[in-house]
């Protein structure tokens, strides 16, 4: 698939245990709108005051998700900044001379992350409602690259297979450059704060 829907989250500047925190939310808000699949979710409090979020009640996931948090957090204390991206693959069978199994993204989150003692909690919460904001915009948009199914076909537990991968080994000019480029195409949609 070419055409598929690319999500850059704005780069989000915090202290680490806030940035294990917002990256939790994220990361379960996205699967709570792309699992198609059978489904558990419950409530939970976030320890930002006054929000909670969604969550699959799928014990593998979860433990995908704390994995990669203790990743970024082991890997980001060097570089003080990280990407971490999310995407999700349809899986075909091709069928040639041997049947060959392809995957095609069809859609990827990225976020950056930038390091920082952050000691005003005034904003803090109006700061993660903003990008939370922003995610479940983009999670509502219309969404063409979205795989199809059809009707009859009973869903897996995991519909669409999925990476994290979390990349805390950027150098300086990439990392501000993918940062200019994110701010251009965001001051050109004008669709965040």
């Amino acid at each position: 698939m070419s055409n598929y829907g690319i999500y850059q989250i704005p780069q989000f500047e915090d202290d680490i245990s806030n940035i294990k925190e917002f990256l939790r939310i994220a990361f379960n808000t996205i699967f709570f709108h792309r699992w198609l699949g059978e489904t558990n979710f419950e409530d939970c409090d976030s320890s930002f005051s006054n929000l909670t979020y969604v969550k699959i009640k799928n014990e593998n996931l979860q433990k995908t998700i704390e994995n990669k948090i203790s990743l970024l957090e082991k890997n980001i204390v060097k570089t003080k900044r990280a990407q971490v991206t999310l995407n999700f693959y349809e899986k075909k069978i091709l069928k040639y001379y041997l049947y060959e199994e392809n995957s095609n993204i069809w859609e990827s989150w990225k976020f950056l992350f930038c390091v920082k003692n952050n000691d005003n909690n005034d904003n803090k919460e109006n700061k993660i409602r903003q990008y939370l904001s922003f995610i479940l915009q983009k999670l509502n948009d219309k969404i063409d690259f979205m795989p199809n199914f059809p009707i009859d076909s009973k869903l897996p537990e995991e519909t669409f297979p999925y990476e994290i991968i979390v990349n805390t080994e950027m150098k300086e000019s990439d990392f501000i450059a993918m940062i200019k480029e994110m701010n251009i195409k965001n001051a050109l949609k004008d669709d965040f704060i």
